[in-house]
């Protein structure tokens, strides 16, 4: 089983739709990817109101997925856990933390996994480790403020975990590790005026990736950070338009990693972004992007938030589209054989859902979540090797 470690971050543009409510190795047959997308409907929208942004499969039968929900009586969000048994899906108990939100989840094993975000009342980072037994709050290092975005284990005693320490964009990005003992701070160095750190990626203890964006004079560029066992290099990025950004990465080999997000080509609009690692540099895979011109504020055409690999030949990209001649976004899933991304249709319906986050136990088993911004519940899809479904 090979299990990706990647989780796509809630933070598009700082634009993200948040809900109403809250305050926001396969070869598929040649039809199939080439398909027509299904027609409007509500798509694999659960009962649960909230979000997932997130979701980290140990096996078939274990998988986590995680965001916010909102409480009956209680003002703002707290955090959403979902747990897989192998049959449903179930609300796991979680710290009740006000306006707490998750935005990442890793899982080491059935008894070891851990899940980030951060509390828009606080402004407070939150980090939750999961025993085998029940979720627990573990203490960061000081000053603990800021937003975590990404979390990623790939053993009991290496996990990391990075975001903005500001929310604001006005201070440097946090990187934090967990030796298996406690979670400290990293120094990293990163030209430009802000940056920000958006998914983290770790194939083991000597190589694991960090993915987001910089301002270089005013002009935002796709950013990725690598660890080498030693410390963090910045590593050249192709930014294929005036305003580029990396939301989602996987990395499972030395010299095989996917990052995803979206770039601003102005006259185009916005496009869908797919860079490969092939060990010595990163490049500009094409990819579709069937969404048009953005139809009104804080809508993006086309984005890329959740990205997996379960073989050179055998990858997933999650996100969202404009669909064309309306304002509605949809959710996208793009598949990547070998050789070329394709689309691929999903149930998650066409009238504004959205796809955050993905991970694959297999070529053919995988977990998509995301949310549906009009209904404000949750959506989870299921990859079973021919189609993207419900669970």
């Amino acid at each position: 089983m090979t299990r990706a470690h990647a989780v796509g971050s809630i933070r598009r543009r700082g634009r993200r739709l948040f809900l109403p409510a809250v305050v926001g190795s396969v070869v598929l047959i040649g039809t199939l990817a080439a398909a027509a997308p299904p027609a409007p409907r509500p798509g694999a929208v659960t009962s649960i109101t909230g979000q997932l942004n997130a979701v980290s499969a140990v096996s078939p039968s274990d998988a986590w997925a995680v965001g916010f929900t909102v409480i009956a009586g209680q003002p703002g969000a707290v955090p959403l856990i979902m747990h897989w048994n192998g049959t449903s899906w179930s609300k796991a108990k979680s710290p009740n933390i006000p306006f707490g939100e998750l935005n990442g989840v890793s899982m080491v094993s059935a008894t070891d996994g851990w899940a980030a975000g951060w509390s828009r009342n606080t402004g407070k980072i939150i980090i939750l480790h999961w025993d085998g037994t029940s979720w627990t709050q573990v203490p960061g290092p000081a000053p603990d403020n800021g937003v975590l975005f990404g979390v990623s284990a790939d053993s009991a005693t290496d996990a990391w975990t990075a975001g903005p320490l500001s929310s604001e964009r006005s201070r440097p990005a946090v990187m934090l590790h967990w030796d298996g003992t406690s979670w400290t701070r990293v120094p990293i160095t990163v030209s430009g005026i802000f940056s920000d750190l958006d998914a983290v990626s770790a194939a083991s203890a000597s190589d694991a990736w960090i993915v987001g964006l910089v301002d270089l004079n005013q002009v935002l560029q796709s950013l990725a950070l690598h660890w080498d066992g030693t410390s963090w290099t910045q590593v050249p990025t192709p930014s294929p338009g005036p305003e580029t950004t990396l939301t989602a990465v996987s990395d499972t080999s030395p010299g095989n990693a996917w990052a995803v997000g979206w770039a601003d080509r102005t006259q185009d609009g916005t496009q869908t972004i797919t860079l490969h690692w092939n060990g010595s540099a990163w490049q500009h895979v094409a990819s579709p992007s069937p969404g048009h011109q953005i139809p009104r504020a804080g809508v993006i055409g086309n984005e890329l938030t959740g990205v997996a690999i379960t073989s050179r030949m055998n990858a997933w990209a999650v996100g969202d589209y404009t669909v064309n001649g309306t304002d509605r976004q949809a959710a996208l899933t793009l598949h990547w054989n070998g050789s070329r991304w394709a689309r691929v249709p999903n149930l998650g319906g066409t009238s504004d859902s959205f796809l955050h986050g993905i991970s694959m136990v297999s070529a053919t088993d995988g977990w998509a979540v995301g949310g549906h911004r009009n209904t404000g519940k949750i959506i989870i899809l299921r990859w079973n090797g021919s189609t993207w479904g419900q669970p």
